[in-house]
């Protein structure tokens, strides 16, 4: 065997491969529980839960997005580097994803995720309709968040697989247009990524800017003041 393709392969990748792995196998695990849906009311539970997890996980990615991009400094510990570099770098470069495989796009949000997941083995096995839909909430959060990156690639591309238009056109997933708004311009809203769901909301009402207001005043203000 001709060892010299491991020099090819990024050091990294190992590392990213590994968590995908260990992110398949973990939902699958906990996926499975979900197969005790046994009446019309516990499946009704466990779809509202995914829908829920899906929306939220929207909401999470985009305040993560926001303070990458306009309140967390590229010189922090351990988040600059990891996160909020790639971050900018993709406002410089916004194709720059979609050249990436599998690994690179979708590995770093992949090992974060595996704690959650063991934490939620951990949980005993659910037995209601509402414990199935809790675990649906929980598996529909956790694995739309680590698709995030996935799905912002896709709103990138020249070109998607059939499916994954579908689902852009319908707004399951972000879509191109949709995604625009966030760099025609300042890069100062549509900061939500997933589906980009809560945009419209949180850009008509100004939560993003107002929290950055307050970030701020709050840095401004003399060490020792109250108001």
């Amino acid at each position: 065997m001709n060892p010299r393709w491991l020099t090819r392969v990024r050091p990294v990748a190992w590392l990213e491969g590994g968590a995908l792995l260990a992110l398949a196998v973990l939902m699958a695990t906990s996926g499975a529980r979900l197969l005790a849906v046994d009446s019309v009311p516990a499946l009704a539970c466990v779809v509202l839960g995914l829908a829920c997890g899906h929306a939220v996980a929207d909401l999470v990615t985009g305040t993560a997005h926001w303070l990458c991009d306009r309140v967390f400094d590229e010189r922090f510990p351990v988040l600059g580097p990891l996160l909020v570099q790639g971050f900018r770098d993709h406002h410089d470069d916004p194709l720059a994803m979609t050249r990436g495989d599998v690994l690179a796009v979708n590995g770093n949000t992949a090992l974060p995720s595996i704690p959650a997941l063991l934490a939620l083995l951990a949980v005993p096995e659910p037995a209601s309709a509402a414990g199935l839909g809790a675990l649906a909430f929980a598996l529909g959060v956790i694995g739309s968040a680590v698709a995030t990156n996935q799905f912002h690639a896709w709103a990138h591309a020249p070109s998607v697989p059939r499916g994954v238009a579908w689902a852009q056109r319908h707004h399951l997933i972000l879509s191109p247009r949709a995604h625009a708004v966030h760099h025609d311009g300042a890069y100062d809203r549509a900061y939500c990524v997933t589906t980009g769901w809560w945009n419209p909301l949180l850009d008509r009402l100004g939560v993003f800017p107002r929290l950055e207001r307050a970030i701020k005043r709050s840095a401004e203000r003399p060490e020792g003041a109250t108001r």
